[in-house]
């Protein structure tokens, strides 16, 4: 019976993926507000949702995208040094 537990409780372990290991965090302030955070390709939303929170890197490259409609987006490729970082962007609004 025992044996079985130790089984049991070792088969639950594996079937759980540890999360991914952080390299460093990135906050944010933009303006517009409501720009929108696009992350290896991923739309996290506008820059608001990030200005209290950190978003985690993970080790290697990533590419960091901000855009707005009626704005030139900014594109950054952020590598995680272990530090948390405050990132500015203010987007320039396209002439028309």
């Amino acid at each position: 019976m025992r044996l079985a537990l130790v089984a049991l409780l070792a088969l639950g372990c594996a079937t759980h993926p540890r999360a991914p290991r952080l390299a460093g965090a990135l906050r944010f302030e933009c303006a517009p507000r409501d720009a929108h955070l696009i992350y290896d390709e991923e739309d996290l939303g506008p820059c608001l949702l990030w200005s209290e929170r950190w978003l985690g890197l993970t080790p290697g490259p990533h590419r960091l995208r901000v855009e707005r409609s009626g704005y030139f987006a900014q594109e950054s490729e952020p590598l995680g040094d272990g530090r948390r970082r405050l990132v500015r962007v203010n987007l320039r609004a396209i002439p028309e």
